[in-house]
């Protein structure tokens, strides 16, 4: 075992806490069971508004798998389902849609779509705790010709039809929309770089949102 002694190795000894507790990496270190957690396993499944997340703040103690891909969706997240629940995932947060708006496809095409991914997950592993999480404002005035779907009166429609859909399902559903809607009914100027990406104060949000979901 690795020895330390004297200030160099009191200094040493704390830079090695810190690389593996905290930074950056703290989700990679969890994932290879450097992290210590309580038996709670958590995946974040979605595109790059799920990749930039950086849930370790979600719960302390639980270990999280952030499974974000960017430019996923509907379809390939699909694909990708059996991946996460080999992770033996306690709760799964999936937020997914974006993309799909940003190529053409209806609010009919990425609700039939979604359930086909909750039934999927539901299916095969029925004791997991399913969340779905509603698709989030963008900042119109960012774009200099939206798509007619790229626009929030768009997103708050796919919003509804997710709702409705994940009640008839037996789903959890989760509004982000609102919480990171502005007064000026776009996404705040301070919440994104891009009009649809999140800077961190938006993640707050999100995190503050879906929090009280878990035990």
């Amino acid at each position: 075992m690795r020895q330390f002694s004297g200030p160099a190795g009191v200094f040493l000894a704390l830079m090695l806490l810190v690389q593996l507790f905290g930074g950056e990496d703290s989700v990679l270190a969890r994932e290879e069971g450097i992290w210590p957690h309580d038996g709670l396993t958590i995946v974040m499944l979605g595109d790059s508004l799920t990749a930039g997340g950086r849930w370790r703040q979600l719960r302390q103690g639980a270990e999280i798998y952030n499974m974000g891909v960017p430019g996923d969706t509907t379809s390939g997240l699909w694909s990708r389902v059996d991946e996460a629940l080999e992770k033996k995932p306690d709760f799964i947060f999936l937020q997914i849609g974006i993309n799909d708006l940003g190529q053409g496809r209806s609010a009919g095409e990425i609700v039939e779509q979604s359930v086909l991914i909750w039934q999927e997950i539901k299916e095969k592993a029925p004791r997991v705790g399913l969340f779905v999480c509603s698709l989030i404002p963008v900042r119109e005035s960012y774009f200099s010709n939206p798509p007619r779907k790229l626009k929030n009166s768009y997103i708050r429609e796919v919003n509804r039809q997710l709702s409705e859909a994940a009640r008839k399902e037996g789903v959890t559903f989760i509004d982000l929309f609102f919480p990171l809607l502005g007064s000026d009914s776009e996404l705040p100027a301070a919440l994104t770089f891009d009009g649809v990406h999140l800077q961190a104060p938006a993640y707050n949000v999100w995190l503050k949102t879906i929090r009280p979901f878990l035990p």
